[in-house]
C-alpha cells in the first residue's frame, strides 16, 4: 500500500510540474507568435495529447516504484513510507523537477525578452506616427493612425480600441453632425 501511495504522490507532482513546463511554453508561444497562435489556440485534439502525453510521463516516472524498485531495508520501521532507493529519488528528482524548473525559468526569460522587443518596437512605431503627424505626413492627415484617435484623442500602441462596429458608428455621429451642422 505504501508504494501504490507513493507513486501516487510522484506520478501527481510531476504531472503538476509538467503541466506547468508546457503551460509556459504555451504562454512563449502566444507572446512571440500571437497571429499563428490565436489561428491554432482552439485546437483541442493538441491539447488533449499533450495531457495525455504528461500524465503517460507522470506515471512512467513513478511506475518504478510499484515495479518493485523500492526495497525496504529489513531494519526500517515497519509503518515507514519513503523512497529507499536513493538512485530512484535522485533521478525522479531531477525528471520531475530540476528539468521542468530551467525550462519553465529559461522560457519566462525568453517571454520577457520578446516582451521587451515588442515594447521597443512599439515605441519606435510610437514616435514615427508622432513624427509624421507632427510634420504633417503620413497617411492623409495622421488621425486614426499612430498616436492620435478618431476625435483627437491620443492612443497609446498597443491599446485595446472599439472594434469596427463602433469604429463606424463614430464615423457616421461624425458625418451626421456634418450633415446638419451644412443644412441647419
Amino acid at each position: 500500500m505504501c508504494d501504490i501511495y507513493s507513486a501516487t504522490d510522484v506520478a501527481c507532482s510531476t504531472a503538476s510540474i509538467l503541466l506547468l513546463a508546457v503551460i509556459s511554453v504555451d504562454r512563449y508561444r502566444a507572446v512571440s507568435r500571437p497571429i499563428q497562435y490565436s489561428r491554432q489556440s482552439q485546437n483541442i485534439h493538441r491539447v488533449v495529447a499533450y495531457i495525455v502525453g504528461i500524465w503517460i510521463a507522470s506515471l512512467v516516472v513513478a511506475s518504478p516504484i510499484v515495479l518493485g524498485l523500492n526495497h525496504r531495508p529489513e531494519e526500517a520501521p515497519e509503518y515507514e513510507c519513503r523512497f529507499y532507493n536513493p538512485l530512484f529519488s535522485i533521478l525522479s528528482s531531477i525528471i520531475s523537477f530540476i528539468i521542468p524548473c530551467c525550462l519553465v525559468l529559461f522560457v519566462y526569460a525568453r517571454i520577457m525578452l520578446a516582451l521587451r522587443r515588442r515594447e521597443a518596437a512599439a515605441k519606435q512605431r510610437r514616435a514615427a506616427s508622432q513624427a509624421a503627424a507632427a510634420s504633417g505626413g503620413g497617411l492623409g492627415t495622421g488621425k486614426g493612425v499612430g498616436g492620435v484617435g478618431l476625435n483627437g484623442e491620443r492612443r497609446e500602441a498597443g491599446e485595446i480600441v472599439a472594434g469596427p462596429g463602433r469604429r463606424l458608428f463614430r464615423i457616421a455621429e461624425q458625418f451626421r453632425g456634418k450633415i446638419q451642422s451644412k443644412l441647419g
